[in-house]
């Protein structure tokens, strides 16, 4: 099954003489790989637990963490490429600016942040920074970013399947063994589905040689979506399709032969959506009479009943930092209480009631939590980790400033793809509020800066 995502043949797309040409890098020791490799397999199978965190969850932070330390003892702290340290910094500033804020606001009753809800909240932005650190090294290391991308890819095909079953035995049910996919929904959307989604469409779509695992991704990711029924992800992948479109259009100045590869890419594609659609009419034949109730019904409410139910949370978000000029600026402290607001109540249809009860998490909207958290000067640093390695990978691929390394040219297309289906998402979830995702976007966002020439073995 995973044959396509070996060493080999990930990031080779051009065997041969090419390959051969191209800049040789350091070779991870056994110990490294085996730290690497654990510490992302860390929250692999992690799970939504109890309000205060189960013992099976603290132990994966734990592994994680002990993982990390395994892989700096082995050798000594190296030097980072100027943009990844850059970016580095910026989040670990960010990381102590919330932990500053939370702790002036405590002590001087300003702020309504308990140090359990911090913790909790923070716990995916602290994993986000050590991946970032840990990608940092290998880089400094001169390490393969195929070393990294493997991992990454397994663990993704591990989670989702992961969430999928676990949703299946513990998201929902009548109790009589009737599976009710209306109240799993929410549980079978792996974190890692963005990222198969990018990275399938990305090998299937752009690669001068189909290999498995970009399709295996693509088929399950897509029917874990279309089982879920989450409409954000026609804009992921209409985003994704866009900027692929607009790299290949690009590329054709030096591949002639671009254009009819993409038309044949396409009919593949279309063959995966059939079986995609197979998949799904087996385990679930009424899928579809729910996309389109889910489309064109707003089941009783003025205007679409996700829209309503967003706009309440972002309401109430503002109104709570709007009130006071310091909170305008600097927020409310990450892990502060927040509701939704309920004079939205009257909008939504007969049965459908707003949640009325505090949250310190990320819920449903990640921009707006941001700023609730962070206000103007803190949120904005807060999203800046989802916009700047875009425009920074984005200008390195249209500069073709790797065209002399094949396969890092690939990682940073997957890397730009991967973080920009992310960054679709943000407006009806909070990504970030999962840890395997600080895990994955960690590496995402180091890879995005990987220096274009490698240290030679």
């Amino acid at each position: 099954m995973f044959e396509g995502i070996s060493m080999a043949s990930v990031g080779n797309p051009l065997r041969g003489a090419i390959y051969s040409a191209q800049p040789r890098y350091t070779a991870l020791s056994p110990i490294r790989r085996a730290c690497l490799w654990t510490y992302i397999f860390a929250f692999c199978f992690d799970f939504k637990g109890d309000a205060g965190g189960s013992a099976i969850q603290y132990l994966y932070l734990g592994i994680a963490f002990l993982a990390f330390a395994c892989y700096l003892l082995t050798g000594n702290f190296s030097r980072t490429y100027p943009g990844l340290r850059w970016i580095t910094g910026y989040w670990w500033l960010y990381l102590a600016i919330t932990l500053i804020t939370v702790f002036v606001g405590t002590i001087t009753s300003t702020l309504q942040v308990f140090p359990d809800t911090y913790a909790r909240v923070i716990i995916p932005f602290l994993l986000l920074g050590i991946s970032l650190i840990f990608c940092g090294q290998l880089e400094a290391r001169g390490t393969d970013p195929q070393e990294i991308l493997t991992p990454l890819l397994v663990a993704g095909f591990a989670t989702s399947l992961w969430h999928f079953f676990y949703g299946l035995r513990y998201g929902g049910g009548s109790g009589e063994g009737v599976i009710d996919m209306n109240d799993m929904r929410y549980q079978i959307l792996g974190p890692a589905s963005p990222f198969l989604i990018a990275y399938g469409l990305v090998g299937l779509l752009s690669r001068p040689k189909i290999t498995p695992a970009p399709v295996i991704a693509l088929c399950i990711s897509a029917a874990i979506i279309i089982l879920s029924v989450t409409r954000t992800f026609i804009i992921t992948g209409v985003v994704c399709i866009a900027v692929l479109a607009i790299y290949m259009l690009r590329e054709s100045k030096y591949a002639p032969d671009i254009g009819r590869r993409l038309m044949n890419r396409c009919m593949v594609l279309v063959a995966v959506g059939v079986v995609v659609i197979g998949i799904v009419i087996i385990i679930r034949p009424n899928t579809f009479e729910t996309w389109t109730g889910r489309i064109s019904s707003n089941n009783g409410s003025v205007e679409d009943t996700t829209y309503l139910m967003r706009m309440s949370e972002v309401w109430w978000d503002w109104k709570a930092i709007s009130s006071n000029p310091q909170y305008l600026l600097t927020g409310k402290g990450i892990g502060a209480l927040y509701n939704h607001d309920q004079s939205f109540q009257h909008l939504l249809g007969k049965g459908i009631t707003l949640m009325d009860f505090p949250m310190f998490y990320p819920a449903d909207c990640t921009w707006s939590y941001a700023f609730y958290s962070g206000g103007l000067i803190f949120g904005t640093m807060m999203l800046g980790i989802l916009v700047i390695p875009v425009f920074y990978v984005g200008r390195s691929i249209y500069f073709r400033e790797s065209k002399n390394d094949p396969r890092l040219a690939y990682i940073k297309l997957i890397t730009l793809v991967s973080i920009l289906a992310y960054d679709t998402i943000i407006n009806t979830s909070a990504p970030l509020n999962d840890r395997m995702v600080g895990v994955l976007m960690g590496f995402l966002v180091g890879l995005a800066y990987w220096r274009t020439k490698p240290t030679r073995a």
